[in-house]
């Protein structure tokens, strides 16, 4: 698939075009960092419209079976959009959003970090004897049934090539929680989740890319007359 190809490009050349801006212009960094600063905000961007044209092709897809596999795309770029602008408590000045264990909760990340430092400051031995205990399990599964599963999700993905993209978005997506973890607090680390997230966006956009190249290459077919 040539949007595939050209999406690993586009990926690569934001990561290093970005990279190198970080390092070369340094007093420019706080924008690459810090909330509501250019490279969160042109995230959101990419989300919304990731949003508005996912609906945009879903609607003119005939097969109710890809509309119904591909609404996902745009419901990812909605939900997204929202974590990222923190469901509008700067933009709507919303003046308390609920918290747990002293953070504030304003993105569905947070719940991951909530869950990180609970088990960092508060596990007992018996709960990491348990959590090995269901890690060893799913490696079991994993080794057990892991063709089984790999070889339904190729199927599913040669079958709706545009999910490609949304599986690329979820890899990513570990990835900016892995970084937002504050295993190690530094800059560097900071401006990676925010590329990162970018990068989410970038390929849900290709998502929904494929989706309308996907329903126009049916439409061309469909009106071309029969040989």
């Amino acid at each position: 698939m040539r949007l595939t190809r050209l999406h690993s490009l586009a990926t690569l050349l934001n990561i290093i075009g970005f990279t190198m801006v970080y390092y070369l212009v340094p007093r420019h960094q706080k924008r690459f960092i810090n909330e509501d600063r250019f490279l969160e905000n042109l995230t959101a961007v990419l989300f919304i419209c990731v949003f508005a044209l996912g609906l945009f092709f879903v609607a003119r897809l005939r097969d109710k079976g890809k509309r119904r596999a591909y609404s996902a795309i745009p419901l990812a770029g909605l939900l997204c959009f929202l974590d990222e602008i923190s469901y509008g408590e700067r933009l709507f000045h919303i003046k308390r959003l609920p918290g747990l264990r002293g953070i504030k909760i304003d993105g569905l990340h947070d719940l991951v970090y909530i869950g990180f430092t609970a088990i960092k400051e508060d596990a007992t031995l018996t709960f990491y004897a348990f959590l090995s205990l269901l890690l060893a399990l799913g490696l079991f599964l994993v080794l057990r049934h892991g063709h089984r599963l790999s070889a339904r999700v190729k199927r599913l993905l040669d079958d709706y090539p545009p999910l490609r993209f949304l599986w690329r978005a979820i890899c990513f997506l570990i990835l900016a929680l892995l970084f937002d973890l504050d295993i190690m607090q530094t800059r560097f680390l900071s401006f990676a989740e925010e590329l990162t997230e970018m990068n989410i966006a970038l390929a849900l956009l290709f998502g929904a890319f494929a989706m309308g190249y996907e329903e126009w290459k049916a439409t061309g077919l469909a009106a071309q007359p029969d040989s």
